[in-house]
């Protein structure tokens, strides 16, 4: 199966329900906003491709692969939210940005990212925020 921007999504709501008890796949439509089936579909192609398992008591889960490829994605998605919300983006549009940005960004970029904005929390720490040219810190 090729892994894409909807398989990517699927895994992430698995890895961050599963935190909350047993995930089941209406708990995984709710989340994505999907119907039922489109669910299904999904999570069958999904335990084909050995990404997830399902276990009667734990519910749906990743496997050792798709457990690799959720966690990256909820990094890379943190990254991304923290970033933007440094910057003075409002959680809404951070999160919204966030999750298109999340499945697009190479390696190399948001290794810059996460140093920069390292270097600037660091900056904040020591001088005061660095986006303090407006009243909510906002650029």
């Amino acid at each position: 199966m090729e892994q894409n921007r909807r398989t990517e999504d699927y895994m992430k709501v698995i890895y961050c329900l599963r935190e909350k008890g047993p995930v089941r796949g209406v708990d995984i439509a709710r989340e994505l906003n999907v119907k039922k089936p489109t669910v299904s579909v999904a999570l069958r192609k999904m335990e084909s491709a050995g990404l997830i398992c399902f276990h009667p008591d734990k519910g749906i889960g990743l496997s050792e692969k798709g457990e690799i490829i959720a966690r990256e994605i909820t990094e890379r998605y943190d990254t991304l939210f923290g970033f933007l919300t440094d910057l003075g983006v409002d959680e809404h549009t951070a999160h919204e940005d966030a999750c298109k940005m999340e499945h697009g960004v190479s390696e190399p970029t948001l290794k810059a990212l996460r140093e920069l904005r390292l270097y600037l929390q660091s900056a904040s720490q020591q001088f005061g925020s660095p986006l303090s040219g407006s009243e909510d810190g906002s650029l």
